[in-house]
């Protein structure tokens, strides 16, 4: 890690981490450089830029930094916290299981457990949703309640 630093002019601004207390050490962050981790989006839920160098699903403009590492270490910009509650809506809301794999639901007593959005099962919201980012549209997950 000392010899990446030196390379790239880093000083002390280079750190590698690991089991450590993530919210603590995130608290105190300028800014989140990540390949794709759930560190990259937690940082974002924490107000704190990231640029993500590899491919995750949350590497959307608003949300992450998309210039590239150097003018991100210069200036890594902030999060859109509109763009991020969008995307957070839509996992609820069309991405993500409600219930348990390990443990069955009383009132369903077959399958896994979990009771999962219409999205789910045909794949059609998630291109939506990627195509509509892909094309600076806000999106606004509808719970249907």
């Amino acid at each position: 890690m000392a010899e990446l630093a030196r390379k790239h002019g880093l000083g002390e601004r280079l750190h590698y981490v690991h089991d450590v207390d993530l919210p603590a050490i995130l608290a105190n962050a300028l800014g989140t450089i990540t390949m794709n981790s759930t560190v990259g989006i937690q940082s974002v839920e924490m107000g704190i830029p990231v640029k993500v160098l590899g491919n995750a699903v949350y590497d959307i403009a608003g949300m992450t930094f998309q210039g590239t590492l150097e003018a991100f270490l210069r200036n890594p910009g902030t999060v859109d916290r509109e763009v991020y509650d969008g995307f957070r809506r839509y996992l609820r809301y069309h991405n993500t299981g409600n219930g348990s794999v390990w443990k069955k639901l009383p009132s369903r007593p077959e399958g896994s457990g979990c009771v999962w959005p219409p999205a789910l099962r045909n794949g059609e919201a998630a291109r939506a949703f990627r195509s509509g980012m892909e094309h600076g549209q806000h999106v606004r997950a509808e719970t249907g309640d």
